[in-house]
């Protein structure tokens, strides 16, 4: 019997486990400091973060506000962590206070320290088929243990290029 449970704890701990994570849940080292103060991403002091990507399985359930972890579009071997500003149709106004429509396919990512990101002011909208994972949670160290807060930045995010007077949209 008692070889029975151990390989029983050992199929799933071994086996099954390690599929499940890999197919749903991943754990996540940030690194870099895009996304400080929602993630920390220092070299001897970072967040780790679930990876979820059960709920984006079906792009449409990609959502504004929300942290997401994307195959980075400028290396495919690299994940980074930005948050979803716009989706199409959307308009968004860019730092440069430029006004850019978010075409189809494709969503428009910041970092939440603007100062330190490489994100879509400087890539341009990343195609939606590059969303690897939802980000909702920091896990490790346990002092850092949160749910990340849905936010759109109010200076950038607009519904219509038509909301705002006089506004000229860049293609």
């Amino acid at each position: 019997k008692l070889v029975g449970e151990f390989a029983v704890c050992f199929a799933v701990g071994y086996v099954v486990l390690p599929e499940v994570l890999r197919h749903y849940l991943w754990l996540g080292a940030v690194r870099g400091q895009s996304m400080y103060p929602t993630l920390l991403g220092y070299q001897t002091d970072h967040d780790w973060v679930l990876l979820d990507r059960i709920s984006v399985r079906d792009r449409r359930n990609v959502h504004r506000g929300k942290v997401y972890a994307f195959i980075d579009p400028e290396d495919e071997a690299q994940m980074v962590i930005k948050r979803v500003v716009g989706l199409y149709p959307d308009v968004v106004r860019t730092k440069n206070h430029e006004l850019r429509a978010v075409p189809p396919g494709h969503c428009w990512v910041e970092g939440d320290n603007h100062e330190q990101a490489i994100d879509s002011h400087s890539l341009g909208p990343i195609p939606i088929g590059l969303v690897f994972a939802e980000v909702p949670f920091v896990v490790w160290p346990p002092r850092r243990w949160k749910a990340l807060r849905v936010e759109i930045p109010e200076d950038r995010y607009c519904p219509s290029a038509e909301a705002l007077p006089g506004g000229k949209l860049v293609e």
